[in-house]
């Protein structure tokens, strides 16, 4: 029995001796490579994966340090460690590049390349570039997709393997030209049909002003009370357009749009929301502030006319010659024109022009002026500037009209009373349906634009007077 037991102990002692020795077998050569020749092992495969698809990368560069923007491409890694990047603009950016590993396998772009080191080198406007590394992190390799991110701003850099038919640029060319020819009106906008809480019957619009020029798309929209004006880098891909950040409005998101031939139009690329980009006279959300902007003003000159307005306005000015200027006041304040001893005008050294004192507070008003540059001598009409939006109004004539040259002469403002084209003009300007308001600001120069909420065709311009 002794002999039996001791048999069952030697052979499970021999059967571990042999196990041990399989282990050890297996760890020699698991660790037959020292660690340098790992990493050089790893540096290789990571080089043999950038080179190896017969048409290169398709790029996606996602811009760090808070840049919004994007470019896209197509790069070729060869293995003597050149590489050449190309876009729609820049058709040829070659330059090196090398492998090494410290922390993680890096990826380095270490010669001037056109398109990424153009990125990154530091100007005035932006010490430290566009906010492009180039130096990269690499963070994974899964199927035909790998990821990198910048060593120092963590700029996000795609690849992804690269079709035959991307490795022409051509169609990107074709989608510029689709993005061109959208643009039939004055205004560019987004009508969302399907995701957002939108329907086609009751559909979530948004300002999406695109420019190919510019390669920006401005957006704005109102969302629960409030305006957002947000601008975004626009990219052209193989398939459409991107932008450089998605459009977030509570959980959803919007970033791709693909050109629909039969339609003539671009749409959203997405699984589950449905819109399209259109164009059209007057835009789709409200401004916030610009009423109470515009109330601030002290005076607005007519200065261009269009459509209707430019109808109405020259048979009145023929009319009545003695009008040199139309002016829409918000809150004016008479001026009195300082004369001396001898009645003639007291000149400002500042301004060159009469010096003045006010007078009566008038308001609201329309203000032709009888003299040139001045508005001493007008006929006035009060009324009533209302907001139907943050950015549309209505002027309301009311009742108090006069004229300041009645003392010298009646006949004039009795006139100006009584003239048909006059009265046609002003019954225009003060129409129902009203007006939209459009405020910019150049050189300190501060102009208002207002567009026919009837007829966006019938416009005029103004400037701060």
């Amino acid at each position: 029995m002794m002999k039996n037991r001791l048999h069952i102990l030697l052979a499970g002692l021999f059967l571990l001796i042999i196990a041990s020795a399989c282990d050890n077998s297996d760890f020699e050569d698991k660790f037959d490579l020292s660690p340098d020749e790992r990493l050089q092992k790893r540096i290789a495969s990571f080089k043999d994966s950038l080179t190896a698809p017969e048409h290169g990368w398709v790029f996606h560069l996602n811009m760090g340090n808070g840049v919004d923007n994007t470019v896209y491409g197509i790069v070729k890694f060869n293995k003597d460690y050149t590489l050449k990047m190309e876009n729609e603009i820049i058709p040829e950016a070659e330059s090196e590049y090398t492998i090494f590993a410290e922390a993680d396998i890096e990826l380095v772009f270490n010669t001037y390349n056109n398109i990424i080191t153009f990125f990154a080198e530091p100007n005035a406007r932006l010490p430290e570039g566009y906010g492009t590394d180039l130096e990269y992190n690499l963070k994974s390799i899964e199927g035909d997709e790998i990821m990198l991110e910048g060593k120092v701003l963590g700029t996000k850099l795609k690849l992804v393997k690269a079709s035959e038919e991307e490795t022409s640029l051509e169609p990107l060319k074709q989608n510029v030209s689709y993005l061109n020819k959208q643009r039939t009106a004055r205004y560019m906008s987004l009508k969302i049909t399907k995701g957002f809480g939108a329907s086609e019957d009751d559909p979530k619009l948004i300002g999406m002003d695109c420019s190919t020029y510019l390669r920006m798309a401005e957006i704005d929209y109102n969302h629960n009370g409030e305006y957002i004006d947000e601008n975004k880098n626009i990219f052209f891909t193989h398939t459409g357009f991107g932008l450089s950040s998605a459009i977030k409005i509570d959980d959803e998101e919007i970033q791709y749009f693909k050109y629909n031939v039969e339609k003539e139009r671009y749409e959203i690329d997405h699984p589950s929301i449905e819109g399209f980009i259109f164009c059209d006279v007057l835009p789709y959300y409200f401004k916030k502030g610009l009423y109470d902007d515009f109330m601030d003003r002290f005076s607005m000159k007519m200065t261009r006319f269009f459509g209707k307005v430019w109808d109405t306005y020259i048979p009145m000015k023929r009319a009545n010659t003695n009008i040199k200027a139309v002016v829409i006041a918000t809150d004016y304040d008479r001026r009195i024109p300082k004369l001396d001893e001898n009645g003639n005008y007291i000149i400002s050294p500042d301004t060159r022009l009469p010096d003045y004192s006010y007078g009566e507070h008038l308001g609201e008003g329309l203000l032709f002026s009888l003299k040139d540059d001045q508005q001493f001598y007008f006929y006035w009409i009060p009324m009533e500037v209302q907001k139907i939006e943050e950015d549309r109004i209505r002027f309301v004539r009311k009742d108090g009209e006069f004229c300041t040259e009645d003392a010298k002469d009646p006949s004039i403002g009795q006139g100006i009373k009584d003239n048909a084209e006059f009265q046609k003009f002003v019954n225009f300007i003060c129409n129902e349906k009203g007006w939209m308001i459009r405020k910019t600001e150049e050189n300190n120069i501060i102009d208002f634009d207002f567009y026919s909420l009837e007829d966006p065709n019938n416009y005029f311009y103004s400037r701060l007077y």
